[in-house]
């Protein structure tokens, strides 16, 4: 009888080990933000500039979108514009993923090179409301025509 309770035991653990390892947890106690896609990778003035990116969170809910562009061309006076935003609150949510939408119009805050064509890239990271970072993910290079 002992016997049978052991080997019981036995498969009940290795049953439990295995279910464990087939249902990885696609949610992180850090937020996780991954770079979707852009809408062009060249845009004239006054154009809508269209980022999409994907977040998943497992308990604690996005607080603050950040996001840095980086002018490629050596002459520009702001070679680095930091952008802060509020992320809608979705805290009532648990192991939550959905997409994140950044809109620009080229020109005005989006300006890097005061007088001539630009290239630059983006990065974002987010944060959440226990202040837990994301890794920081990097767009394409992006030519902003004047």
């Amino acid at each position: 009888m002992e016997n049978m309770k052991a080997k019981i035991l036995i498969v009940l653990v290795i049953v439990a080990v295995i279910a464990n390892s087939c249902s990885k947890d696609q949610f992180s106690d850090k937020p996780v933000l991954t770079f979707s896609s852009v809408n062009a990778t060249s845009f004239p003035q006054n154009s809508q500039l269209t980022f999409m990116l994907a977040f998943t969170f497992k308990t604690v809910a996005l607080d603050t979108l950040f996001v840095s562009s980086y002018s490629l061309v050596s002459n520009c006076q702001n070679s680095t514009v930091n952008f802060k935003y509020k992320v809608p609150d979705f805290s009532s949510v648990k192991n939550q993923k959905g997409d994140l939408e950044v809109d620009y119009v080229v020109g005005g805050s989006l300006v890097t090179c005061s007088n001539n064509n630009d290239t630059a890239y983006f990065k974002f990271w987010v944060k959440d409301k226990n202040g837990n970072l994301s890794d920081t993910v990097r767009s394409p290079n992006i030519a902003l025509l004047k």
